[in-house]
């Protein structure tokens, strides 16, 4: 079945398992093709709309299916549909799979994929740019689940967004990656702390505006007086 959906014109391999048995990329996406089958039924069943993403659309575009050497599947959802995907999954996810989220796992990484759809009796090694390990339980092989969100139609307000992103992910990283901090525990002191630091900063700029009027008034006292 998985040929009129795999072109492999050459043989990549993965390496050899523990028993010194070498395996090809071919292997690992024919279990992924599977996946991504039983994804698509559960998405159907509950009329959830998804499409391919990053390499796996490329594969679909230039190749027809995989591209021969990528040995992993992206998916994209809506934000706004996570909530309902978690639900379809928990409630219509075949036996022979399970997943990981924030949302279910505070273990979960914030800030690799949303989701990680695993087949059960499978293993892999993951490894990351970020050289962040897996804390969650089950290290199967995976499907990358990427919630999308819209962006702003105003340039200046999709530069602030970017802007805005890129000031929060080191802290995220640093947080929960490193120090190992919830990120809901975190969520709830940034809140506090926000709301201090918008009394404090009112306060400043209250103090200022009065300082600045005061100054303004003298100097124009001054002003008259010489006129005088």
């Amino acid at each position: 079945m998985s040929d009129q959906f795999i072109i492999d014109n050459k043989n990549y391999f993965l390496g050899k398992d523990i028993d010194g048995k070498e395996h090809s990329i071919r292997e690992l996406q024919d279990i992924i093709l599977e996946m991504l089958l039983e994804f698509d039924r559960v998405c159907r069943k509950n009329n959830i709309p998804y499409a391919m993403a990053f390499g796996t659309a490329l594969g679909l575009v230039n190749y027809g299916g995989f591209i021969p050497w990528d040995d992993d599947a992206d998916i994209a959802v809506m934000y706004e549909d996570v909530p309902r995907l978690i639900e379809a999954l928990k409630k219509d996810l075949g036996e022979d799979y399970y997943f990981h989220c924030f949302e279910t796992d505070d273990k979960y990484y914030p800030i690799i994929p949303t989701m990680k759809i695993r087949k059960k009796n499978t293993y892999v090694k993951e490894t990351n740019s970020l050289h962040l390990p897996n804390r969650c339980k089950g290290d199967g092989l995976y499907l990358d689940v990427c919630a999308f969100m819209g962006v702003p139609e105003n340039d200046l307000e999709h530069r602030k967004l970017i802007k805005y992103s890129k000031r929060k992910m080191p802290w995220l990283v640093f947080f929960n990656s490193y120090l190992h901090i919830n990120m809901k525990r975190m969520k709830s002191i940034f809140a506090n702390q926000y709301q201090h630091l918008v009394i404090k900063l009112t306060r400043m700029i209250k103090n200022f505006m009065i300082f600045f009027l005061k100054l303004v008034l003298e100097r124009w006292k001054i002003v008259k007086k010489k006129k005088k």
